[in-house]
């Protein structure tokens, strides 16, 4: 008889193989939410939002505006520093020192009119010396309106100070590049206040070659034999002035414009026996 060959399984065959495992992401499912009356509603778990790509744009609005803000600081910090009174009045001592006169018309605080202009300005300096210096100490005290600088000057390779300007600031009611302060220095060094001329009473009187009108003319401090001219601002210096009456002319006499001399006095003997042409 025939006998039935069995394959007995080799020992390798007899060896489970181990199944390969996938790690799945471990969802959390809360239980449902049970009504009184048995019904149920499915919760199901929250979804992860994908993220979205940052646009380029933004960014380069982000950095446009960071560059604006600082370059904001910066315009602020600069004018400042610029149109601030200490530097205003460092200014004006270097234009003093260079005889800059131009620009040193310019920083004063003046109401133009017939006797104060630049021209009259320059006429007045014409003879002033510049100013050797190498270095400068400044102080200062300010209110809400006004500044004094102290400004202390050194000539080269000396500790002691050869000399000092004290400058008087106001700030003015219009701005600067609309956002700065506008100082402009006090004209107290420079003019006199109220200068008083007394001349007979129809005469043409004659400053600095041209004719004062007779809008000056104070009533007050008229007389019947004579009429009060009264200037309210004219440069501090040496002018020159005389009188025409009725055809004749007087010779030209010197104006002293000082804060201790502030009127002149011009009479009828003055006058030339000869016709003005």
């Amino acid at each position: 008889a025939e006998t039935a060959a069995t394959t007995k399984p080799s020992a390798e065959s007899e060896i489970p193989m181990e199944s390969e495992v996938t790690s799945v992401p471990e969802v959390t499912v809360e239980p449902e939410e049970t009504d009184p009356n048995g019904y149920s509603a499915p919760v199901y778990a929250p979804q992860r939002t994908p993220h979205k790509p940052v646009n380029p744009f933004m960014i380069v609005s982000f950095v446009e505006i960071v560059a604006f803000c600082i370059m904001i600081a910066v315009f602020f910090n600069v004018g400042q520093n610029t149109f601030g009174y200490e530097n205003v009045a460092k200014n004006y001592f270097k234009s003093i020192a260079d005889c800059d006169w131009d620009q040193v018309y310019n920083e004063l605080e003046l109401k133009e009119s017939a006797f104060i202009n630049k021209d009259a300005f320059l006429e007045m300096r014409k003879e002033d010396d510049k100013i050797s210096y190498s270095k400068i100490k400044v102080e200062s005290v300010a209110d809400k309106n006004t500044a004094h600088v102290n400004i202390t000057y050194y000539e080269k390779g000396s500790d002691y100070a050869s000399g000092e300007l004290q400058v008087k600031l106001t700030r003015q009611p219009k701005k600067s590049f609309l956002f700065f302060d506008n100082w402009k220095v006090s004209p107290d060094n420079y003019v006199v206040n109220d200068f008083t001329i007394y001349a007979p009473q129809g005469a043409d009187v004659y400053l600095d070659n041209q004719v004062i009108p007779d809008k000056y003319i104070t009533k007050k401090n008229s007389s019947p034999d004579s009429d009060c001219y009264q200037i309210p601002q004219m440069f501090v210096g040496t002018h020159t002035s005389f009188i025409s009456f009725d055809g004749f002319t007087g010779p030209e006499t010197p104006v002293f414009a000082q804060y201790d001399y502030d009127y002149l006095s011009l009479e009828y003997d003055s006058l030339s026996v000869t016709s003005k042409q």
